[in-house]
Protein backbone atom coordinates (compact mmCIF):
# COMPACT_ATOMS: atom_id res chain seq x y z
CA UNK A 1 0.00 0.00 0.00
CA UNK A 2 3.09 2.17 0.76
CA UNK A 3 4.22 1.77 -2.76
CA UNK A 4 0.92 2.94 -4.18
CA UNK A 5 1.07 6.22 -1.90
CA UNK A 6 3.85 7.31 -2.99
CA UNK A 7 3.55 6.92 -6.59
CA UNK A 8 -0.06 8.33 -6.25
CA UNK A 9 1.93 11.08 -4.88
CA UNK A 10 4.37 11.52 -7.26
CA UNK A 11 1.94 11.46 -10.19
CA UNK A 12 -0.27 14.06 -8.74
CA UNK A 13 2.50 16.47 -8.22
CA UNK A 14 3.11 15.82 -11.99
CA UNK A 15 -0.60 16.81 -12.00
CA UNK A 16 -0.09 19.80 -10.37
CA UNK A 17 2.97 20.75 -12.86
CA UNK A 18 1.25 20.52 -15.70
CA UNK A 19 -1.66 22.42 -14.44
CA UNK A 20 1.08 25.17 -13.23
CA UNK A 21 2.33 25.49 -16.96
CA UNK A 22 -0.46 25.81 -18.12
CA UNK A 23 -1.58 28.58 -16.22
CA UNK A 24 1.60 30.11 -16.25
CA UNK A 25 1.06 30.31 -20.45
CA UNK A 26 -2.38 32.74 -20.37
CA UNK A 27 -0.56 34.81 -17.18
CA UNK A 28 0.26 38.26 -18.83
CA UNK A 29 -2.06 37.62 -22.37
CA UNK A 30 -3.54 41.00 -23.09
CA UNK A 31 -3.84 40.14 -26.78
CA UNK A 32 -6.39 36.80 -25.94
CA UNK A 33 -7.93 39.05 -22.74
CA UNK A 34 -8.58 41.91 -25.63
CA UNK A 35 -10.56 39.48 -27.64
CA UNK A 36 -13.46 40.02 -24.74
CA UNK A 37 -16.05 42.45 -24.52
CA UNK A 38 -16.83 44.38 -21.43
CA UNK A 39 -20.31 45.64 -20.72
CA UNK A 40 -21.18 48.74 -22.33
CA UNK A 41 -24.23 49.76 -19.95
CA UNK A 42 -25.19 52.92 -21.79
CA UNK A 43 -25.32 51.19 -25.60
CA UNK A 44 -27.54 47.69 -23.70
CA UNK A 45 -29.89 50.61 -21.87
CA UNK A 46 -30.59 52.26 -25.17
CA UNK A 47 -30.86 49.05 -27.03
CA UNK A 48 -33.15 47.62 -24.49
CA UNK A 49 -35.30 50.39 -25.39
CA UNK A 50 -35.76 49.93 -28.71
CA UNK A 51 -35.90 46.32 -28.70
CA UNK A 52 -38.12 45.89 -25.47
CA UNK A 53 -39.55 49.09 -25.42
CA UNK A 54 -40.17 51.52 -22.26
CA UNK A 55 -41.76 50.55 -20.02
CA UNK A 56 -42.77 46.99 -17.55
CA UNK A 57 -42.24 43.86 -19.03
CA UNK A 58 -42.26 40.09 -17.67
CA UNK A 59 -39.36 37.42 -17.79
CA UNK A 60 -39.35 34.20 -17.55
CA UNK A 61 -37.19 30.86 -17.06
CA UNK A 62 -38.09 27.06 -18.03
CA UNK A 63 -36.53 24.09 -16.54
CA UNK A 64 -37.20 20.42 -17.52
CA UNK A 65 -36.18 17.45 -15.15
CA UNK A 66 -36.45 13.62 -15.34
CA UNK A 67 -36.52 10.61 -13.73
CA UNK A 68 -36.31 6.93 -14.54
CA UNK A 69 -37.57 4.49 -12.42
CA UNK A 70 -38.17 0.66 -12.36
CA UNK A 71 -41.36 -1.47 -10.90
CA UNK A 72 -40.57 -5.23 -11.79
CA UNK A 73 -40.51 -5.36 -15.13
CA UNK A 74 -42.26 -2.00 -15.91
CA UNK A 75 -40.28 0.99 -16.91
CA UNK A 76 -41.58 4.05 -15.33
CA UNK A 77 -40.72 7.49 -16.81
CA UNK A 78 -41.16 10.67 -14.94
CA UNK A 79 -40.95 14.18 -16.62
CA UNK A 80 -41.70 17.38 -15.64
CA UNK A 81 -41.37 20.94 -16.52
CA UNK A 82 -42.25 24.46 -15.43
CA UNK A 83 -41.59 28.39 -15.89
CA UNK A 84 -40.94 31.18 -12.87
CA UNK A 85 -41.43 34.82 -13.70
CA UNK A 86 -40.26 38.47 -12.69
CA UNK A 87 -40.88 41.65 -13.72
CA UNK A 88 -38.64 44.33 -14.91
CA UNK A 89 -38.52 47.86 -16.12
CA UNK A 90 -36.95 49.92 -19.27
CA UNK A 91 -36.41 53.35 -19.10
CA UNK A 92 -34.03 55.90 -20.69
CA UNK A 93 -31.66 55.29 -17.84
CA UNK A 94 -31.69 51.96 -16.65
CA UNK A 95 -32.85 48.16 -16.88
CA UNK A 96 -33.95 47.02 -13.58
CA UNK A 97 -35.26 43.30 -12.43
CA UNK A 98 -37.11 42.59 -9.44
CA UNK A 99 -35.99 39.52 -8.27
CA UNK A 100 -37.66 39.49 -4.80
CA UNK A 101 -40.97 38.71 -6.52
CA UNK A 102 -40.95 36.04 -8.78
CA UNK A 103 -43.24 33.55 -8.90
CA UNK A 104 -43.97 29.97 -10.45
CA UNK A 105 -46.37 30.80 -13.36
CA UNK A 106 -49.69 29.13 -13.13
CA UNK A 107 -51.18 26.98 -15.22
CA UNK A 108 -47.97 26.39 -17.73
CA UNK A 109 -46.52 23.76 -15.73
CA UNK A 110 -46.53 20.39 -17.50
CA UNK A 111 -45.51 16.62 -16.30
CA UNK A 112 -45.98 13.32 -17.05
CA UNK A 113 -45.61 9.82 -15.83
CA UNK A 114 -45.38 6.83 -18.56
CA UNK A 115 -45.18 2.99 -17.68
CA UNK A 116 -43.04 1.26 -20.58
CA UNK A 117 -42.34 -2.86 -20.46
CA UNK A 118 -39.00 -3.27 -21.18
CA UNK A 119 -39.28 -5.71 -23.67
CA UNK A 120 -41.39 -2.76 -25.46
CA UNK A 121 -38.32 -0.68 -25.43
CA UNK A 122 -37.46 -1.57 -29.61
CA UNK A 123 -40.42 -0.44 -30.40
CA UNK A 124 -39.64 2.86 -29.05
CA UNK A 125 -35.53 3.20 -29.50
CA UNK A 126 -35.08 2.57 -32.71
CA UNK A 127 -31.56 3.89 -33.70
CA UNK A 128 -28.31 1.87 -34.50
CA UNK A 129 -26.88 2.62 -30.93
CA UNK A 130 -29.81 0.82 -29.70
CA UNK A 131 -29.09 -2.09 -32.00
CA UNK A 132 -25.28 -2.07 -30.52
CA UNK A 133 -26.19 -2.24 -26.78
CA UNK A 134 -28.34 -5.57 -26.55
CA UNK A 135 -30.26 -4.44 -23.34
CA UNK A 136 -30.96 -0.76 -24.47
CA UNK A 137 -29.98 -0.29 -20.73
CA UNK A 138 -28.64 3.37 -22.11
CA UNK A 139 -30.58 3.83 -24.68
CA UNK A 140 -33.61 3.55 -22.76
CA UNK A 141 -32.69 7.15 -21.03
CA UNK A 142 -33.46 8.69 -24.08
CA UNK A 143 -36.88 8.19 -24.01
CA UNK A 144 -37.57 10.48 -20.86
CA UNK A 145 -34.32 12.95 -22.44
CA UNK A 146 -37.37 13.42 -25.26
CA UNK A 147 -40.08 14.08 -23.60
CA UNK A 148 -38.29 16.66 -21.08
CA UNK A 149 -36.62 18.08 -24.23
CA UNK A 150 -40.93 18.26 -24.99
CA UNK A 151 -42.10 19.63 -22.02
CA UNK A 152 -39.82 22.24 -22.22
CA UNK A 153 -40.39 23.00 -25.56
CA UNK A 154 -43.83 23.31 -25.18
CA UNK A 155 -43.84 25.60 -22.16
CA UNK A 156 -41.80 28.09 -23.63
CA UNK A 157 -43.47 28.15 -27.03
CA UNK A 158 -46.65 29.09 -25.00
CA UNK A 159 -44.80 32.04 -23.23
CA UNK A 160 -43.78 33.33 -26.93
CA UNK A 161 -47.70 32.82 -28.17
CA UNK A 162 -49.01 34.72 -24.90
CA UNK A 163 -46.80 37.97 -25.39
CA UNK A 164 -47.15 38.63 -21.92
CA UNK A 165 -43.35 37.90 -21.90
CA UNK A 166 -40.24 40.28 -23.31
CA UNK A 167 -37.42 37.51 -22.69
CA UNK A 168 -37.49 34.06 -21.87
CA UNK A 169 -34.79 32.25 -20.69
CA UNK A 170 -34.10 28.54 -21.11
CA UNK A 171 -31.80 26.17 -18.82
CA UNK A 172 -30.56 24.62 -22.22
CA UNK A 173 -28.63 26.09 -25.06
CA UNK A 174 -30.71 25.76 -28.30
CA UNK A 175 -27.61 25.75 -30.71
CA UNK A 176 -26.78 22.32 -28.44
CA UNK A 177 -30.15 20.90 -28.25
CA UNK A 178 -30.32 21.08 -32.34
CA UNK A 179 -28.09 18.99 -33.76
CA UNK A 180 -29.55 15.95 -31.66
CA UNK A 181 -33.18 16.58 -32.64
CA UNK A 182 -32.25 16.89 -36.22
CA UNK A 183 -29.94 14.21 -36.63
CA UNK A 184 -33.25 11.88 -35.59
CA UNK A 185 -35.46 13.96 -37.83
CA UNK A 186 -33.03 12.71 -40.86
CA UNK A 187 -32.68 9.01 -39.33
CA UNK A 188 -36.72 9.14 -39.69
CA UNK A 189 -36.54 10.47 -42.82
CA UNK A 190 -33.87 7.89 -44.39
CA UNK A 191 -36.58 4.83 -42.30
CA UNK A 192 -39.09 6.45 -44.73
CA UNK A 193 -42.03 5.84 -42.10
CA UNK A 194 -43.28 7.31 -39.00
CA UNK A 195 -46.47 7.01 -36.60
CA UNK A 196 -46.77 10.14 -37.03
CA UNK A 197 -47.69 9.99 -40.78
CA UNK A 198 -52.57 10.34 -41.09
CA UNK A 199 -52.51 12.34 -38.47
CA UNK A 200 -55.88 14.20 -38.77
CA UNK A 201 -55.02 17.91 -38.34
CA UNK A 202 -57.06 21.25 -38.90
CA UNK A 203 -55.46 21.60 -42.78
CA UNK A 204 -55.67 17.85 -43.63
CA UNK A 205 -54.34 14.42 -42.99
CA UNK A 206 -50.19 14.47 -42.04
CA UNK A 207 -48.45 13.01 -44.92
CA UNK A 208 -44.17 12.14 -45.08
CA UNK A 209 -43.87 14.99 -47.54
CA UNK A 210 -44.73 17.43 -44.80
CA UNK A 211 -42.36 15.82 -42.35
CA UNK A 212 -40.01 16.31 -45.35
CA UNK A 213 -40.25 19.36 -46.10
CA UNK A 214 -41.04 20.53 -42.14
CA UNK A 215 -37.38 18.71 -41.20
CA UNK A 216 -34.98 21.74 -43.45
CA UNK A 217 -37.19 24.34 -43.81
CA UNK A 218 -39.07 24.87 -40.37
CA UNK A 219 -41.80 27.44 -41.46
CA UNK A 220 -39.70 28.47 -44.26
CA UNK A 221 -37.73 31.91 -43.75
CA UNK A 222 -34.99 30.17 -42.07
CA UNK A 223 -31.85 30.64 -44.12
CA UNK A 224 -30.85 27.48 -46.17
CA UNK A 225 -26.83 27.30 -47.50
CA UNK A 226 -26.80 26.36 -50.76
CA UNK A 227 -24.41 23.43 -50.31
CA UNK A 228 -23.52 19.75 -49.08
CA UNK A 229 -27.01 17.89 -47.36
CA UNK A 230 -28.63 21.78 -47.13
CA UNK A 231 -28.52 21.68 -51.37
CA UNK A 232 -31.91 19.70 -51.89
CA UNK A 233 -33.44 22.49 -49.41
CA UNK A 234 -32.25 25.40 -50.85
CA UNK A 235 -33.12 24.42 -54.28
CA UNK A 236 -36.99 23.67 -52.72
CA UNK A 237 -37.61 26.90 -50.71
CA UNK A 238 -36.15 28.60 -54.10
CA UNK A 239 -38.94 27.06 -55.82
CA UNK A 240 -41.57 27.70 -53.47
CA UNK A 241 -40.13 31.34 -53.60
CA UNK A 242 -40.90 31.29 -57.48
CA UNK A 243 -43.76 28.37 -57.00
CA UNK A 244 -42.43 26.94 -60.75
CA UNK A 245 -39.17 27.55 -62.06
CA UNK A 246 -36.76 25.78 -64.88
CA UNK A 247 -33.62 24.54 -64.50
CA UNK A 248 -31.58 27.13 -66.00
CA UNK A 249 -33.21 29.45 -63.71
CA UNK A 250 -32.65 27.51 -60.49
CA UNK A 251 -29.37 27.25 -61.30
CA UNK A 252 -28.82 31.05 -61.59
CA UNK A 253 -30.80 31.20 -58.33
CA UNK A 254 -28.55 29.04 -56.58
CA UNK A 255 -24.74 29.98 -58.77
CA UNK A 256 -24.11 26.97 -59.52
CA UNK A 257 -22.23 25.11 -62.55
CA UNK A 258 -23.54 23.10 -65.59
CA UNK A 259 -21.69 19.66 -63.56
CA UNK A 260 -23.90 21.08 -60.16
CA UNK A 261 -27.17 22.17 -61.64
CA UNK A 262 -27.48 18.12 -63.51
CA UNK A 263 -26.91 16.71 -60.10
CA UNK A 264 -29.26 18.54 -58.31
CA UNK A 265 -31.67 18.10 -60.81
CA UNK A 266 -31.26 13.99 -60.60
CA UNK A 267 -31.45 14.85 -56.95
CA UNK A 268 -34.98 16.10 -56.96
CA UNK A 269 -36.08 13.92 -59.73
CA UNK A 270 -35.29 10.88 -56.95
CA UNK A 271 -36.54 13.10 -54.08
CA UNK A 272 -40.29 13.33 -55.77
CA UNK A 273 -40.34 9.97 -57.02
CA UNK A 274 -39.57 8.87 -53.40
CA UNK A 275 -42.20 10.48 -52.05
CA UNK A 276 -44.79 8.89 -54.49
CA UNK A 277 -45.06 12.38 -57.07
CA UNK A 278 -46.12 14.72 -54.04
CA UNK A 279 -43.98 17.08 -53.89
CA UNK A 280 -43.49 18.72 -57.51
CA UNK A 281 -44.94 18.34 -60.99
CA UNK A 282 -42.04 18.14 -63.36
CA UNK A 283 -42.09 18.83 -67.05
CA UNK A 284 -39.27 18.25 -68.62
CA UNK A 285 -37.03 21.30 -67.55
CA UNK A 286 -39.36 22.60 -65.58
CA UNK A 287 -40.37 21.83 -61.66
CA UNK A 288 -43.32 23.37 -60.03
CA UNK A 289 -44.41 22.71 -56.38
CA UNK A 290 -47.83 21.14 -55.89
CA UNK A 291 -49.91 23.30 -54.17
CA UNK A 292 -51.17 21.11 -51.50
CA UNK A 293 -47.68 21.68 -50.56
CA UNK A 294 -47.64 25.05 -49.42
CA UNK A 295 -50.04 24.24 -46.38
CA UNK A 296 -47.36 21.39 -45.12
CA UNK A 297 -46.26 24.17 -41.78
CA UNK A 298 -49.92 24.52 -40.55
CA UNK A 299 -50.30 20.34 -40.67
CA UNK A 300 -46.96 19.94 -38.87
CA UNK A 301 -47.82 22.86 -36.59
CA UNK A 302 -51.05 21.12 -35.78
CA UNK A 303 -49.86 17.40 -35.60
CA UNK A 304 -46.94 18.74 -33.29
CA UNK A 305 -49.74 20.43 -31.01
CA UNK A 306 -51.62 16.63 -31.28
CA UNK A 307 -48.93 14.87 -30.05
CA UNK A 308 -48.30 17.20 -27.24
CA UNK A 309 -51.44 17.21 -25.75
CA UNK A 310 -51.55 13.29 -25.94
CA UNK A 311 -48.72 13.00 -24.10
CA UNK A 312 -49.02 15.69 -21.15
CA UNK A 313 -53.05 16.08 -20.99
CA UNK A 314 -54.53 12.80 -21.92
CA UNK A 315 -54.94 9.82 -19.27
CA UNK A 316 -54.79 6.60 -22.32
CA UNK A 317 -51.20 6.04 -23.06
CA UNK A 318 -49.33 8.43 -24.90
CA UNK A 319 -46.92 6.63 -26.77
CA UNK A 320 -49.83 4.01 -28.67
CA UNK A 321 -51.90 5.27 -30.81
CA UNK A 322 -55.42 4.34 -31.80
CA UNK A 323 -54.19 1.83 -34.56
CA UNK A 324 -51.57 0.29 -31.65
CA UNK A 325 -48.80 1.83 -33.29
CA UNK A 326 -45.63 2.91 -30.75
CA UNK A 327 -44.46 6.87 -31.17
CA UNK A 328 -40.60 6.12 -31.39
CA UNK A 329 -37.68 8.56 -29.82
CA UNK A 330 -37.25 9.54 -33.81
CA UNK A 331 -41.50 10.45 -33.86
CA UNK A 332 -40.71 12.82 -30.66
CA UNK A 333 -37.92 14.37 -31.42
CA UNK A 334 -39.18 15.06 -35.20
CA UNK A 335 -41.68 16.45 -33.28
CA UNK A 336 -39.20 18.39 -30.81
CA UNK A 337 -37.07 19.82 -33.93
CA UNK A 338 -40.80 21.14 -35.35
CA UNK A 339 -41.57 22.72 -31.55
CA UNK A 340 -37.93 24.36 -32.06
CA UNK A 341 -38.40 25.90 -34.87
CA UNK A 342 -41.82 26.98 -34.01
CA UNK A 343 -40.16 28.78 -30.62
CA UNK A 344 -37.59 30.30 -32.98
CA UNK A 345 -39.66 31.60 -35.66
CA UNK A 346 -42.49 33.28 -33.08
CA UNK A 347 -39.95 34.87 -30.70
CA UNK A 348 -38.22 36.66 -33.61
CA UNK A 349 -41.40 37.85 -35.05
CA UNK A 350 -42.52 39.16 -31.83
CA UNK A 351 -39.60 40.54 -30.64
CA UNK A 352 -39.10 38.69 -27.62
CA UNK A 353 -35.35 37.77 -26.70
CA UNK A 354 -34.61 34.02 -26.31
CA UNK A 355 -31.54 33.07 -24.39
CA UNK A 356 -30.44 29.35 -23.94
CA UNK A 357 -28.03 28.92 -20.92
CA UNK A 358 -25.46 26.10 -20.70
CA UNK A 359 -24.06 25.68 -17.63
CA UNK A 360 -21.37 22.66 -17.99
CA UNK A 361 -20.99 22.56 -21.55
CA UNK A 362 -17.37 21.15 -22.62
CA UNK A 363 -17.45 22.60 -26.22
CA UNK A 364 -14.12 23.30 -27.54
CA UNK A 365 -14.98 25.28 -30.70
CA UNK A 366 -13.96 28.55 -29.47
CA UNK A 367 -10.51 27.62 -28.48
CA UNK A 368 -10.57 25.25 -31.28
CA UNK A 369 -12.08 27.62 -34.07
CA UNK A 370 -13.28 30.50 -32.86
CA UNK A 371 -10.32 32.24 -31.44
CA UNK A 372 -7.52 31.54 -33.96
CA UNK A 373 -10.02 33.01 -36.93
CA UNK A 374 -10.61 35.79 -34.79
CA UNK A 375 -6.84 36.75 -33.71
CA UNK A 376 -5.61 36.06 -37.19
CA UNK A 377 -8.04 38.76 -38.30
CA UNK A 378 -6.13 41.29 -36.52
CA UNK A 379 -3.21 40.21 -37.88
CA UNK A 380 -1.97 37.26 -34.98
CA UNK A 381 -1.23 33.60 -34.43
CA UNK A 382 -2.07 31.57 -32.04
CA UNK A 383 0.49 30.28 -29.66
CA UNK A 384 1.59 26.06 -30.00
CA UNK A 385 0.90 25.84 -26.80
CA UNK A 386 -2.19 27.32 -26.66
CA UNK A 387 -3.75 23.46 -27.50
CA UNK A 388 -3.15 22.47 -23.95
CA UNK A 389 -6.23 24.18 -22.94
CA UNK A 390 -8.60 23.06 -25.14
CA UNK A 391 -11.27 23.04 -23.21
CA UNK A 392 -13.39 26.62 -23.67
CA UNK A 393 -14.77 26.98 -19.97
CA UNK A 394 -11.53 25.58 -18.60
CA UNK A 395 -9.15 28.21 -21.25
CA UNK A 396 -11.51 31.20 -19.76
CA UNK A 397 -11.99 30.69 -16.54
CA UNK A 398 -7.74 29.90 -16.00
CA UNK A 399 -8.01 33.48 -18.69
CA UNK A 400 -9.98 35.62 -16.35
CA UNK A 401 -8.43 34.72 -12.90
CA UNK A 402 -4.84 35.12 -13.92
CA UNK A 403 -5.40 38.59 -15.42
CA UNK A 404 -8.07 40.25 -12.71
CA UNK A 405 -6.57 43.36 -12.68
CA UNK A 406 -7.41 43.88 -16.74
CA UNK A 407 -10.56 41.36 -17.20
CA UNK A 408 -13.11 42.82 -15.03
CA UNK A 409 -16.61 41.04 -15.10
CA UNK A 410 -18.92 41.34 -16.65
CA UNK A 411 -17.60 40.08 -19.88
CA UNK A 412 -18.13 37.77 -22.93
CA UNK A 413 -16.66 36.57 -25.50
CA UNK A 414 -17.42 37.68 -28.86
CA UNK A 415 -21.05 36.24 -30.39
CA UNK A 416 -20.46 33.73 -33.19
CA UNK A 417 -22.47 31.77 -35.44
CA UNK A 418 -23.17 27.69 -34.31
CA UNK A 419 -21.32 26.75 -37.44
CA UNK A 420 -18.23 27.24 -35.72
CA UNK A 421 -18.97 24.50 -33.74
CA UNK A 422 -18.28 21.90 -36.50
CA UNK A 423 -14.64 23.88 -37.68
CA UNK A 424 -11.59 23.35 -36.61
CA UNK A 425 -8.10 25.93 -37.46
CA UNK A 426 -5.71 24.51 -39.97
CA UNK A 427 -2.66 26.78 -39.38
CA UNK A 428 -0.96 25.08 -42.05
CA UNK A 429 -3.56 24.43 -44.58
CA UNK A 430 -4.03 26.73 -48.18
CA UNK A 431 -7.65 26.81 -46.59
CA UNK A 432 -7.31 28.04 -42.75
CA UNK A 433 -10.62 26.58 -41.40
CA UNK A 434 -11.88 23.19 -42.15
CA UNK A 435 -14.79 20.47 -41.20
CA UNK A 436 -13.97 19.33 -37.89
CA UNK A 437 -16.03 16.06 -39.46
CA UNK A 438 -16.71 15.90 -42.62
CA UNK A 439 -19.59 17.90 -42.77
CA UNK A 440 -20.23 21.97 -41.40
CA UNK A 441 -23.81 22.70 -40.01
CA UNK A 442 -25.63 25.07 -41.13
CA UNK A 443 -24.97 28.39 -40.64
CA UNK A 444 -27.72 31.45 -39.64
CA UNK A 445 -29.37 29.62 -37.12
CA UNK A 446 -28.23 29.89 -34.28
CA UNK A 447 -25.46 33.02 -32.19
CA UNK A 448 -23.47 31.75 -29.26
CA UNK A 449 -21.08 33.39 -26.55
CA UNK A 450 -19.34 32.50 -22.83
CA UNK A 451 -19.81 34.58 -19.89
CA UNK A 452 -19.07 35.62 -16.95
CA UNK A 453 -20.69 37.66 -14.60
CA UNK A 454 -19.07 38.64 -10.68
CA UNK A 455 -15.83 38.60 -8.68
CA UNK A 456 -15.79 38.52 -5.44
CA UNK A 457 -15.14 41.43 -4.01
CA UNK A 458 -12.15 40.71 -1.10
CA UNK A 459 -10.53 38.37 -3.99
CA UNK A 460 -11.02 39.78 -7.63
CA UNK A 461 -9.49 36.78 -8.88
CA UNK A 462 -12.12 34.67 -7.59
CA UNK A 463 -14.75 34.92 -9.63
CA UNK A 464 -18.16 33.38 -10.93
CA UNK A 465 -18.32 30.04 -13.22
CA UNK A 466 -17.79 30.55 -16.99
CA UNK A 467 -21.36 29.62 -18.46
CA UNK A 468 -22.28 29.58 -22.19
CA UNK A 469 -25.35 31.13 -23.90
CA UNK A 470 -26.86 31.08 -27.16
CA UNK A 471 -29.81 33.15 -29.47
CA UNK A 472 -31.45 32.59 -32.18
CA UNK A 473 -30.04 34.23 -35.29
CA UNK A 474 -32.25 37.26 -36.06
CA UNK A 475 -31.89 37.90 -40.01
CA UNK A 476 -33.67 41.48 -38.76
CA UNK A 477 -30.84 42.37 -36.50
CA UNK A 478 -27.75 40.42 -37.29
CA UNK A 479 -26.02 42.26 -40.24
CA UNK A 480 -23.05 41.33 -39.63
CA UNK A 481 -22.47 38.40 -42.30
CA UNK A 482 -18.32 37.41 -43.48
CA UNK A 483 -18.04 35.06 -45.86
CA UNK A 484 -15.68 32.34 -44.97
CA UNK A 485 -13.38 29.83 -47.54
CA UNK A 486 -13.60 26.52 -46.06
CA UNK A 487 -12.85 22.84 -46.20
CA UNK A 488 -15.65 20.78 -46.27
CA UNK A 489 -15.81 16.85 -47.62
CA UNK A 490 -12.00 17.90 -49.08
CA UNK A 491 -13.20 20.65 -51.29
CA UNK A 492 -13.62 24.09 -50.98
CA UNK A 493 -16.64 25.96 -49.90
CA UNK A 494 -17.83 29.24 -48.74
CA UNK A 495 -19.77 30.06 -45.76
CA UNK A 496 -22.01 33.13 -44.53
CA UNK A 497 -21.77 33.09 -41.32
CA UNK A 498 -22.36 35.40 -38.57
CA UNK A 499 -19.69 36.60 -36.63
CA UNK A 500 -18.96 39.91 -34.13
CA UNK A 501 -15.86 41.08 -35.42
CA UNK A 502 -15.39 45.56 -36.08
CA UNK A 503 -18.80 45.89 -35.26
CA UNK A 504 -20.48 45.51 -32.14
CA UNK A 505 -23.26 43.46 -31.74
CA UNK A 506 -25.93 45.75 -29.37
CA UNK A 507 -28.22 42.47 -29.10
CA UNK A 508 -25.35 40.43 -27.16
CA UNK A 509 -24.03 43.26 -25.39
CA UNK A 510 -27.82 44.23 -23.97
CA UNK A 511 -28.21 39.73 -23.34
CA UNK A 512 -24.85 40.44 -21.60
CA UNK A 513 -26.57 43.19 -19.37
CA UNK A 514 -30.17 41.72 -18.69
CA UNK A 515 -27.92 38.21 -17.52
CA UNK A 516 -26.11 40.29 -15.22
CA UNK A 517 -29.03 41.85 -13.55
CA UNK A 518 -30.96 38.37 -13.13
CA UNK A 519 -28.13 36.16 -10.70
CA UNK A 520 -28.26 36.18 -7.49
CA UNK A 521 -25.20 37.04 -5.33
CA UNK A 522 -26.63 36.01 -2.08
CA UNK A 523 -26.87 32.07 -3.04
CA UNK A 524 -24.40 30.34 -4.14
CA UNK A 525 -25.87 28.26 -7.00
CA UNK A 526 -27.09 30.92 -8.56
CA UNK A 527 -24.48 33.47 -8.15
CA UNK A 528 -23.17 34.55 -11.50
CA UNK A 529 -26.21 32.24 -13.44
CA UNK A 530 -29.97 32.73 -13.45
CA UNK A 531 -32.28 33.22 -10.18
CA UNK A 532 -35.59 32.63 -12.47
CA UNK A 533 -33.91 29.33 -14.00
CA UNK A 534 -32.69 28.29 -10.78
CA UNK A 535 -35.97 28.47 -9.15
CA UNK A 536 -37.49 26.64 -11.83
CA UNK A 537 -34.68 23.72 -11.56
CA UNK A 538 -35.93 23.25 -7.96
CA UNK A 539 -39.04 22.83 -8.60
CA UNK A 540 -38.99 20.41 -11.13
CA UNK A 541 -36.45 18.70 -9.43
CA UNK A 542 -38.52 18.39 -6.29
CA UNK A 543 -41.63 17.66 -7.95
CA UNK A 544 -40.23 14.71 -10.34
CA UNK A 545 -38.77 13.28 -6.72
CA UNK A 546 -42.54 13.95 -5.11
CA UNK A 547 -44.22 12.11 -8.51
CA UNK A 548 -41.66 8.64 -7.91
CA UNK A 549 -42.35 8.76 -4.25
CA UNK A 550 -46.01 8.67 -4.64
CA UNK A 551 -47.10 7.22 -8.23
CA UNK A 552 -44.29 4.21 -7.50
CA UNK A 553 -46.64 3.01 -5.34
CA UNK A 554 -49.65 3.58 -7.94
CA UNK A 555 -48.15 0.98 -9.68
CA UNK A 556 -46.99 -1.54 -7.44
CA UNK A 557 -50.52 -1.90 -6.05
CA UNK A 558 -51.41 -2.56 -9.89
CA UNK A 559 -49.12 -5.10 -10.73
CA UNK A 560 -48.19 -7.11 -7.62
CA UNK A 561 -51.43 -8.98 -7.66
CA UNK A 562 -50.44 -9.77 -11.86
CA UNK A 563 -47.11 -10.77 -10.63
CA UNK A 564 -48.80 -13.35 -7.99
CA UNK A 565 -50.93 -14.72 -10.45
CA UNK A 566 -49.14 -14.92 -13.52
CA UNK A 567 -45.74 -16.37 -11.39
CA UNK A 568 -43.99 -14.98 -14.59
CA UNK A 569 -41.92 -11.65 -13.90
CA UNK A 570 -38.48 -13.69 -11.61
CA UNK A 571 -38.55 -15.44 -15.45
CA UNK A 572 -38.94 -11.95 -17.58
CA UNK A 573 -36.23 -10.58 -15.23
CA UNK A 574 -32.73 -10.25 -15.66
CA UNK A 575 -30.80 -12.27 -13.52
CA UNK A 576 -28.26 -9.84 -12.54
CA UNK A 577 -31.39 -7.83 -11.63
CA UNK A 578 -32.44 -10.44 -9.64
CA UNK A 579 -29.13 -10.80 -8.06
CA UNK A 580 -28.85 -7.41 -6.66
CA UNK A 581 -32.11 -7.24 -5.37
CA UNK A 582 -31.29 -10.22 -3.00
CA UNK A 583 -28.08 -8.75 -1.88
CA UNK A 584 -29.77 -5.61 -1.08
CA UNK A 585 -32.18 -7.32 1.45
CA UNK A 586 -29.36 -9.68 2.63
CA UNK A 587 -27.69 -6.72 3.27
CA UNK A 588 -30.40 -5.00 5.13
CA UNK A 589 -31.80 -7.89 6.99
CA UNK A 590 -27.79 -8.00 7.98
CA UNK A 591 -27.82 -4.46 9.53
CA UNK A 592 -31.36 -5.33 11.23
CA UNK A 593 -29.68 -8.39 13.04
CA UNK A 594 -27.13 -6.66 14.02
CA UNK A 595 -28.94 -3.88 15.89
CA UNK A 596 -31.21 -6.60 17.24
CA UNK A 597 -28.09 -8.08 18.83
CA UNK A 598 -27.16 -4.65 20.29
CA UNK A 599 -29.94 -3.61 21.40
Amino acid sequence: MSEIATSLRSQTAAMANLFNRRVNILKGRKDYCDTLSRLNTQEAVKCASTILGEGEHKAAGVDGSMELDEVLELLIFYVCAAGYSATFKVTQDIVSFNLEDIDKIPGLSVSAAIPLWEEDLPNIVETPQAELDPDLRRSRERIPFALMTMAELEIALQLVRSRMFKIIFLDRPLSGTYPALSRDASALLRRGRSSLIGLETKAGKLRFTDIYLAAGLGPGELWMPPRGGSLTYAAIKAIIGKFDVTMGRLGQILSLSNSELKRLWRRLQDLNSRLDGELFNIEGEKIMLREENLGYWDRIIDASSLVTSRIFKEPRHPLIDYEGRWLSVLDLNTINLFLLYALIHEACENNILLVGIAKDTVATEYTRSVLPFLLASKGFERDAEFAELNSDRAFLTVLSAVNSEVLKPPWRTISYDACFTTLIWNPEGEVKLRSARKVVSREQLFVRSYFQLRSFTSDPSVRSPVFLYDRPFNPKIDKTIMEVEVEERGSKTVLKPFIELDRASMVDNLILYIISLSDNAEVMEAYGHNQLLYLADKYVKEEVEQMKGLLKGVVELELTPLARREKVFTVARRFRDLRAESERMRKRHGRTDRLGESL
